[in-house]
C-alpha cells in the first residue's frame, strides 16, 4: 500500500491522490466535496444500485485490521470510522452515471486530474443545453447590434458593439471554467446545471475568488490594490437558469447596451 496524504482542498486542482492495493482511490467524503453533494446521497445511490457494483473493481470496503493499516497512513479525522468505502476510478464513473445531479466542468477537470485520465466528461445533454443557449445568445447579440446600429442616435460604430459583445467559452480561472466570459465588459455568464443550488455558500466564495483573480490585471493597470468589494462592483455575474434563458439574455443585452 502506497503512502497517503491528507486532502487539503477538495474543490481545487491540487489534490493529492490516495492509493490502495495499487489503485488510485477516493473516499466518499472527498467525492462528495468534489461533486458538490452530501455523503448520504452517494451512499443512497450506491445502496439502491448495489447489484451494479463489484467489490475490488468499483470499490474496496475496509474494516478491522485493513482499515487500521490504511488509516495509519492517512491524515485527517477518520480515526473513529469503523468501516470505509474507497472508490476506484471505475466506481466513480459508475456512480456519476446514476446521479440525478449533473456533473460540472470543474468537477470533470478535478476528477480527470486526480485519476490521471480523460474519461470523466459532461453528459451530452448538458452540452446540448449549453450549445443551444450559445446559439440563442449569438443570434440575439447579432440582432441587438443590427437594431442598435439602425436606431441609435449616438452614432456608435459597429466595431464598438462587436468589441463589447466578444466572449470566450469555457474560460479557465483558478482551475474553474466559466461557461461564457465577456472580457471587455467584463461580465461572467454561467449556465446553471442545478449544481449551484446545492452549494450556494461555496459558490459565493468561489465567485469572489474568480472575480478577484480577474480583477488583478485591471487593478494593476489603474495602480490600485485589488479587493473583493471593488472586484464585485467592477465585474458582473449573470447566472442562467434552465427555462429562463430569454430573461438572462435580456439582462446580458441590457448590460452591453448600457456600457456601449
Amino acid at each position: 500500500m502506497k503512502e497517503n496524504k491528507s486532502l487539503n482542498n477538495y474543490n481545487g486542482a491540487d489534490l493529492t491522490p490516495l492509493h490502495y492495493n495499487d489503485d488510485t482511490i477516493i473516499t466518499t467524503k472527498m467525492l462528495a466535496e468534489v461533486y458538490g453533494t452530501e455523503e448520504t446521497n452517494i451512499r443512497t445511490n450506491f445502496n439502491n444500485n448495489k447489484q451494479r457494483f463489484k467489490e475490488g473493481n468499483h470499490y474496496y470496503k475496509l474494516e478491522g485490521a485493513e482499515l487500521k493499516a490504511f488509516k495509519a497512513n492517512l491524515e485527517g479525522n477518520l480515526k473513529f470510522t469503523s468501516k470505509l468505502i474507497l472508490w476506484t476510478k471505475q466506481g466513480c464513473l459508475l456512480l456519476i452515471s446514476i446521479f440525478d445531479k449533473p456533473i460540472t466542468s470543474e468537477c470533470v477537470d478535478v476528477l480527470n486530474k486526480y485519476f490521471n485520465t480523460d474519461e470523466f466528461a459532461i453528459p451530452n445533454q448538458n452540452i446540448r443545453f449549453e450549445t443551444m443557449f450559445e446559439k440563442l445568445l449569438k443570434d440575439c447579440l447579432e440582432k441587438n447590434i443590427e437594431y442598435s446600429m439602425k436606431y441609435s442616435t449616438r452614432g456608435t460604430p459597429r466595431e464598438r458593439y462587436n468589441y463589447f459583445s466578444e466572449y470566450v467559452t469555457q474560460y479557465k480561472v483558478l482551475g474553474y471554467r466559466l461557461d461564457f466570459y465577456f472580457p471587455n465588459l467584463p461580465l461572467i455568464v454561467e449556465y446553471d446545471e442545478d449544481y449551484h443550488k446545492y452549494q450556494k455558500r461555496k459558490d459565493k466564495k468561489r465567485m469572489n475568488n474568480i472575480k478577484l483573480e480577474l480583477f488583478k490585471p485591471i487593478a494593476s493597470y489603474y495602480e490600485c490594490r485589488p479587493n473583493i468589494k471593488t472586484a464585485n462592483e467592477f465585474i458582473q455575474h449573470i447566472r442562467v437558469n434552465k427555462g429562463e434563458e430569454f430573461d438572462a439574455i435580456t439582462k446580458i443585452l441590457a448590460y452591453i447596451n448600457c456600457v456601449v
